[in-house]
């Protein structure tokens, strides 16, 4: 009889969903979690340093999470319509949330960042877009050009991660070194009448940014008619209770979630000003500035299981704190403990989320300036470094 590795290969590509391309002798077939725990089909224990890439930021089955879908399954899942759920949530994300004048669901942060750029492209006009060396922006196309950059070319042509993006895709995509704002802001006043946004994760995967550097950018785009979008789908919710935007204080034009929102279920936002969003609004159909943002799960009331009553605890109750606390602890202690398996890491804590780094990453503040000839490899890390324990 195979077995479930076996049955994987026999599936997957890779034997995997995505992200994990292990060897077949280490594929591991997952059964369920409790708290920071997993469990395979053999029954190994396994302590989890991913957390579904940071989305089950309160532990597999936390109890008032199972008991919330208990209680909301049996009077429906998905209506494709407003909710009395998804409004209560909209309206703890507003208070949250500093930038939130508008909202709107949808099904993951890749879809998220996606709308956001359509937004931006259709408010101002415009139809390129500046992002940063090595940022994940999700599966689409912005988040796959620079991604894993290996040809290294000059600031602010970008390289395609992934094949099947079309060579105007990429060329509407504008890349800068991270943490560089005199770069940044050469790039874009050379581009001044063409970019219709920058979007950035203002907790560069490892790298946190220079001091000024966010507040320069809000300044430069606000003073170029651009607009500045936080990808905050991994520091919302994580980094502070009103994401990074509340932690280094710079109130973006739009911002973008998912992840830690969802508690493991899919969920993504959009949020910013209402002037932005309103142009999704139905009733503008046909107008030059009108934006489709249509999604058959984004506002069903499932979506309110998970933020809440956990959610506004998570605030109330000093789990940020509780969090902080966590990783300001483990930091310290990561790296030598990775060095002894023979995996070297750096660990950082930053706000309430712990970050784990490859030792072969470079910091943009201190890698070479862009020439033609070429530059160092992109900064890139995953949120937590995967590792397990039997």
């Amino acid at each position: 009889m195979s077995t479930p590795s076996e049955r994987a290969w026999a599936l997957f590509p890779a034997g995997s969903p995505g992200e994990y391309n292990l060897p077949r002798e280490l594929t591991v077939v997952l059964a369920r979690g409790q708290g920071a725990t997993v469990w395979d089909t053999d029954g190994r224990a396994f302590t989890d340093f991913t957390m579904g890439w940071g989305s089950v930021i309160l532990g597999h089955a936390h109890p008032a999470i199972v008991e919330a879908v208990r209680r909301r399954v049996a009077s429906g899942s998905n209506f494709a319509y407003l909710t009395d759920a998804s409004l209560e949530l909209a309206e703890e994300l507003a208070r949250a949330v500093p930038c939130a004048e508008r909202l709107r669901f949808c099904a993951s942060g890749t879809e998220a960042t996606a709308y956001a750029v359509r937004l931006a492209r259709a408010f101002t006009g415009r139809s390129r877009v500046l992002k940063f060396e090595g940022a994940y922006h999700g599966a689409n196309e912005v988040g796959t050009v620079s991604l894993f950059p290996r040809r290294l070319l000059a600031f602010p042509q970008g390289e395609p991660t992934s094949a099947g993006i079309p060579a105007g895709a990429v060329a509407d995509v504008l890349v800068a070194p991270y943490n560089d704002l005199r770069a940044t802001t050469a790039i874009l006043t050379a581009h001044r009448h063409d970019v219709a946004a920058v979007i950035v994760e203002p907790l560069h995967r490892c790298t946190p940014p220079q001091p000024g550097f966010l507040a320069g950018l809000r300044e430069l785009t606000a003073e170029l008619g651009a607009l500045l979008i936080f990808d905050e789908t991994v520091t919302g919710f994580r980094l502070a209770y009103g994401g990074a935007q509340e932690y280094y204080g710079v109130r973006p034009d739009l911002a973008t979630f998912g992840k830690a929102l969802g508690g493991g279920y899919p969920i993504g936002v959009v949020a910013g000003r209402a002037d932005v969003l309103d142009l999704v609004g139905e009733d503008r159909l046909g107008e030059d500035r009108y934006v489709w943002f249509a999604s058959s799960i984004g506002g069903n009331p499932s979506r309110r299981l998970r933020p809440s009553p956990p959610w506004p605890s998570f605030a109330v109750r000093g789990r940020t704190g509780t969090s902080s606390s966590l990783a300001n602890r483990c930091a310290p202690g990561w790296s030598p403990c990775s060095r002894r398996r023979g995996s070297p890491h750096r660990s950082r804590a930053m706000g309430h989320s712990r970050r784990s780094c490859s030792p072969t990453t470079r910091s943009s503040t201190t890698a070479p300036r862009s020439t033609q000839t070429g530059r160092a490899p992109a900064p890139f890390c995953w949120a937590s470094s995967a590792a397990g324990s039997s």
